[in-house]
């Protein structure tokens, strides 16, 4: 008995190999740190308030919608890359009313990639292409010229780790915000450079489910935002401790967007 069932474990064994030598492309590998070969930064570093209102995006996700800011420069140091997030952070919050950051992550011109909401929560960035979507920022105005080369390469890790552990579909769809609704964003010379990229689907989109986040029905609209004059006439119950802590960090904010008048 034990000849006959030493070469069934062997067989079973050598089976085993060939079955994830041809399908290995198709397993998923668990979400690790060792996976984001990049600089990854979490929300815990540059965080200004804590999320509310979140909602589980189902995953994996069938499209990445990607956008840029017209109204913040790029940042090509890591410290400004931190204050670019807690103005977007604070503008989302305070103007937009979007309860945190609408994009699942941001991408910085020195090559970092900020985590917003993340792989596993619904976005506030594009309307009803939030539910069906990750929303990465790509931070810097491009509409006459496209971001630099490590900006790229960090934005295609960041894809690429969404696919292996199963964040986004191995066949997604890689759209600009423009093709979603009435909008420049992601700027010309950035969508010229993604219409040459593999998942890139160059038709419109149109999203019938409705967004879960009823706040942000129309997506994120890129107003001029230079001054923070808004910041005191948006005060509702509940954000006094918020509005106290955005004076505590102008001296933050000021260097990265120009300050009219002092926050009180």
């Amino acid at each position: 008995m034990a000849s006959i069932q030493e070469p069934c474990g062997c067989l079973s064994v050598l089976f085993f190999n060939l079955i994830v030598h041809v399908f290995s492309d198709i397993i998923i590998t668990k979400d690790t740190p060792e996976l984001y070969d990049f600089d990854f930064f979490i929300r815990d570093e540059w965080e200004t308030f804590p999320a509310s209102n979140r909602q589980p995006l189902k995953l994996p996700a069938p499209y990445v919608v990607i956008h840029h800011t017209p109204e913040i420069s790029a940042c090509y140091e890591l410290s400004e890359c931190l204050d670019a997030m807690r103005v977007i952070q604070i503008q989302h919050i305070f103007k937009l009313k979007l309860g945190d950051i609408g994009y699942n992550f941001c991408v910085g011109s020195e090559g970092g990639v900020f985590e917003g909401r993340g792989w596993d929560h619904i976005g506030a960035h594009s309307g009803r292409a939030d539910n069906h979507s990750i929303g990465i920022c790509m931070i810097g105005d491009w509409e006459n010229t496209k971001p630099p080369e490590i900006q790229m390469d960090a934005l295609k890790a960041l894809l690429r780790t969404g696919v292996l552990t199963g964040k986004v579909k191995r066949d997604y769809k890689l759209i600009g915000h423009k093709q979603t609704r009435k909008t420049n964003c992601p700027g010309n010379a950035l969508m010229k450079e993604l219409s040459t990229w593999e998942h890139f689907a160059p038709e419109r989109h149109n999203f019938t489910e409705p967004a879960k986040m009823s706040v942000n029905r129309m997506g994120i609209q890129h107003p001029p935002y230079h001054k923070y004059s808004w910041l005191k006439n948006n005060r509702s119950p509940g954000d006094g401790e918020g509005l106290d802590a955005i004076a505590n960090i102008r001296r933050v904010l000021c260097p990265v967007l120009y300050c009219d008048s002092p926050i009180d």
